[in-house]
């Protein structure tokens, strides 16, 4: 796979980890796929349905700090 042939395996989890344990922008899909490759022991799912609509981007604003 062309990502880790010019980043690294190292990289890319590295990446998918700080993504997967903070806000996790990835889309839900693309986020499932890499737990079950980087991740031993995967986020509990929330049964709290509106934890669904929370934010995930960070705003400009808080890019430039």
């Amino acid at each position: 796979m062309w990502l880790f042939e010019y980043y690294g395996a190292k990289k890319v989890q590295e990446i998918f980890l700080e993504d997967y344990y903070t806000l996790q922008e990835l889309p839900e899909s693309t986020r499932k796929l890499w737990e079950l490759v980087f991740v031993d022991e995967p986020l509990q799912e929330e049964n709290n349905p509106v934890a669904k609509w929370r934010c995930r981007r960070l705003l400009e604003e808080d890019l430039k700090r």
